[in-house]
């Protein structure tokens, strides 16, 4: 399956979530979400570069597709829910959601993992 694109996304945060929050606020974090993985976890190996990511704006296309493929697409939701409750002071729910998030993204880290050779370290010492 190919994953979600950010219309799909901001449907979907707002089915399981309602809210005020404007569609641009929500790309916002949905940018962010998809830039710690494209930071911490697509660019730590081989194939980054066919990966491109330079965030999105309130302007985005909403055809476009965000990086993460189902079945681990639902840290997206998770993401901006933390994010929303955080700004209404909604500190427990902010914290569930954001071990939510927490595990959602081991998971797919935990995934990429598995299924992609990492980067060969540089300045490691090789013993012969």
């Amino acid at each position: 399956m190919s994953p979600m694109t950010l219309a799909e996304a901001l449907a979907q945060i707002d089915a399981l979530c309602p809210n005020a929050f404007t569609p641009a606020e929500k790309t916002r974090w949905l940018s962010e979400a998809d830039g710690l993985v494209y930071e911490e976890i697509l660019q730590t190996h081989e194939g980054a570069e066919q990966v491109t990511f330079t965030g999105y704006d309130a302007a985005a296309d909403t055809a476009v597709r965000l990086l993460v493929p189902p079945p681990y697409d639902g840290l997206y939701h998770l993401y901006a829910e933390a994010q929303m409750h955080g700004v209404n002071g909604e500190i427990t729910r902010c914290n569930n959601a954001r071990e939510g998030w927490n595990n959602a993204f081991m998971t797919y880290e935990a995934f990429y993992n598995r299924t992609h050779r990492p980067l060969a370290p540089n300045g490691v010492l090789k013993l012969c």
